[in-house]
């Protein structure tokens, strides 16, 4: 990833609509040119030194300016964190000072600096909330094609979150036991704690059983999907181990005789087990001999399915 580029990207369009000194802006622009961003950001903070002795509401203005162009810094350098840390303080001081288009600034690159982490949830809030804030500049002043340009870029860019080309969120529900019960999602699964992103990229599907790659998998619309975290040792026999994040397709009814899935009981929680069923009665059975079965009547009520296990994930890095 470019890192300079986009950096320059952030301080070129605050760069369009800054008040003030144009010869601030002109120094800025040569900053830019030169990839000095040390000079930059050195230019900017004598330039809110003076203008503290000067207006306060100035000062606080070229602060936010400053604390922007140290955030590109730390950007173009690939310090993401940092910059993240400086572009939300710099969004803060606009805000602060009602400078609404510098406040849209910086709460684009604050995003696309989540989006260069990988952290698209994140990302996504943050510019949404810059394409509102661009919304009401546009509608404010409805002559002014800039503003109209960004909604359209960011609307872009939000698109590409929400319907991305080869990418699926998936949420991350919490905890399924295998041995003893240790997390209850309960029916709070519908409010996922985290997403995991199924680029191919980040993270692989593994076959049960052998974890080999699973390539001739496709999530199929109209089903649901979401991902838990194994606690516990009872399906090391089926290479299922603690820490292990598994695929589940989502399903009311009962599995196939002999498959994985995620069962809730009502005093136990979530578990992994293998179903099988002999006449009217229910087995939930671990792969480690030791765990005993779990024995249900087939009509119990206080047991149900979650979903089948279609998969293992792994995480094969940046």
């Amino acid at each position: 990833m470019d890192h300079r580029r986009t950096a320059n990207e952030i301080i070129r369009l605050l760069m369009l609509d800054l008040k003030g000194d144009s010869r601030q802006v002109s120094l800025m622009e040569e900053c830019c040119s030169r990839g000095d961003w040390v000079g930059a950001i050195a230019h900017c903070q004598r330039w809110y030194i003076e203008a503290s002795d000067e207006l306060q509401l100035e000062a606080e203005y070229w602060k936010g300016i400053s604390y922007m162009c140290i955030g590109a810094h730390n950007y173009t350098e690939g310090r993401l964190i940092q910059a993240i840390s400086w572009l939300r303080s710099s969004e803060q001081i606009f805000e602060y000072e009602n400078y609404w288009y510098g406040k849209g600034i910086a709460l684009m690159g604050w995003g696309k600096a989540h989006h260069a982490l990988k952290q698209q949830k994140q990302a996504l809030r943050l510019y949404e909330q810059s394409h509102r804030v661009f919304q009401g500049l546009q509608e404010q002043y409805p002559g002014t094609y800039l503003y109209h340009a960004l909604c359209g870029r960011l609307q872009s860019m939000i698109d590409e979150i929400k319907e991305p080309r080869g990418l699926h969120f998936i949420p991350l529900v919490g905890e399924a036991a295998a041995g003893e019960p240790l997390y209850v999602p309960g029916e709070n699964s519908q409010n996922p704690t985290d997403e995991i992103v199924l680029d191919g990229t980040r993270y692989q599907l593994l076959t049960l059983g052998e974890r080999k790659p699973k390539d001739d998998f496709v999530l199929r619309p109209g089903n649901e999907y979401f991902v838990i975290t194994v606690r516990g040792d009872s399906m090391i026999g089926a290479n299922i181990n603690h820490g292990d994040q598994l695929l589940i397709k989502k399903q009311d009814s009962w599995p196939e005789l002999r498959e994985i899935a995620v069962f809730w009981e009502k005093d136990s929680g979530a578990m992994v087990k293998i179903f099988n069923r002999i006449a009217h009665r229910i087995y939930l059975e671990s792969a480690n001999y030791r765990y005993r079965p779990r024995i249900y009547d087939k009509d119990s009520p206080t047991l149900k399915t979650i979903g089948v296990v279609v998969a293992i994930l792994e995480e094969v890095g940046e």
